[in-house]
């Protein structure tokens, strides 16, 4: 956000100074415990997502709707955020994720006291930075690596999509009558997706743009269209054979009811993801008043004075 609360056009951007952000967890807990949550998340997902397309007699109706369109997101946002936190932990090491958190700090929440930094969380001086992570008069600030760009789009969109899926089909096309597997895929599509999204909000260190409501607006826009192109194609409901892809939600062949229900939903939008950006920012109060002090003594106390620049991968 721009300075005095000023709207920026650069604040829709996907840029962000600290890129570590994308690839750690919040909280002071081992980088590799982490890992190991990505890792797991990844798999299940997308073992899911590989039941769900075996279990259909053809791949062609798993396109028509909304709920696989965000499962398959959400997967693809797990599979993106383990493959590129790995690498950019094992391709920077140690040294630089410490250079880069003590040059955010400073920049952040520091000020300047000859070669020292003074933490407003503890209000003691903290030992001096390494000479190549004190912030240069004019140093341009970096661009974020284009793979924590599509992480943080992804993410953008689950965030705010997820929850709009399980709160739109439990609340009106939830069928009663459901076992077995059929019940799991319905557990997992409509319902634990949004409790992965907002597990993931809370452990990892991925900030949200409260003005980054525009990516699963445009998602939406984009999913919409497609409908109504293949409605205009002699599309049909795969399962029951019908126009309506979502009976009282989305039928083109109602298009007045179909319109209210895109507009009302749209107006949800934001809304949502309001809440996706107070359980960020509720993230980072606690981290900063309960372990911020803790996670900056780590990170000094893993340093050494032979730290190289930061440079992204």
């Amino acid at each position: 956000m721009a300075c005095g609360g000023r709207l920026k056009l650069s604040d829709f951007w996907l840029n962000h100074g600290d890129a570590t952000l994308f690839a750690r967890p919040q909280w002071p807990i081992h980088q590799f415990v982490y890992l190991a949550w990505r890792v797991f998340l990844a798999l299940y997902l997308l073992g899911w997502l590989i039941c769900r397309l075996a279990i259909g007699k053809d791949i062609g109706p798993f396109f028509v709707f909304l709920t696989d369109w965000t499962f398959t997101v959400l997967t693809l946002y797990s599979v993106s955020t383990c493959v590129s936190a790995t690498y950019f932990t094992f391709a920077n090491g140690r040294n630089r994720f410490y250079v880069t958190r003590a040059v955010s700090h400073f920049g952040r929440t520091g000020q300047e006291l000859g070669s020292h930094v003074t933490s407003q969380t503890s209000g003691h001086e903290l030992p001096p930075l390494p000479p190549s992570a004190r912030p240069l008069e004019g140093t341009v600030r970096p661009r974020l690596p284009h793979y924590f760009k599509l992480v943080w789009l992804l993410f953008n969109i689950c965030l705010t999509v997820d929850p709009i899926v399980t709160i739109v089909y439990w609340s009106l096309l939830a069928s009663p009558g459901k076992s077995g597997l059929g019940l799991a895929m319905d557990v997992h599509f409509h319902a634990l997706n949004t409790v992965f999204i907002y597990a993931d909000l809370l452990l990892s260190a991925i900030p949200v743009g409260v003005v980054h409501f525009i990516y699963p607006f445009l998602y939406g826009i984009l999913y919409i269209s497609f409908t109504l192109i293949y409605f205009w194609a002699g599309g049909m409901n795969p399962d029951s054979g019908g126009t309506a892809i979502y009976p009282r939600v989305l039928d083109w062949s109602r298009p007045g009811w179909t319109i209210l229900s895109c507009v009302l939903i749209s107006l949800a939008v934001p809304l949502i993801h309001l809440i996706g950006y107070g359980g960020y920012r509720l993230r980072v109060f606690i981290h900063e008043r309960f372990f911020s002090h803790q996670r900056e003594e780590n990170c000094i106390l893993t340093g050494n004075e032979e730290t190289p620049e930061v440079q992204l991968p």
